[in-house]
């Protein structure tokens, strides 16, 4: 274990994570969220604002649930998903 901790050290990994963060999304497509709006404002708002500030874990990342913030990104879109008022915005 003090080996990978030694070869890996977190604030390499900070400082990757922090360049991921000033990367622009790929996509834009978060335009349909609109319609879930009117009745869960916060969850929609708060995924929108950390979608396009580029604070999600990059697709060519690996998840890792026990890491907080890959967990609460999982639990924000799970809200958001389980929320979505049809089937065409969840699929959206």
């Amino acid at each position: 274990m003090q080996t990978l901790q030694a070869e890996y050290p977190r604030s390499a990994v900070r400082a990757r994570s922090a360049a991921h963060l000033r990367a622009r999304p790929t996509h834009t497509g978060v335009r349909h969220l609109a319609a879930l709006s009117t009745s869960f404002p916060k969850e929609v708002k708060k995924f929108v604002f950390l979608y396009k500030n580029g604070f999600f874990l990059p697709r060519s990342d690996i998840f890792v649930p026990l890491e907080k913030e890959h967990s609460e990104q999982a639990k924000l879109l799970s809200e958001l998903f389980y929320d979505a008022k049809d089937y065409d915005t969840f699929f959206k």
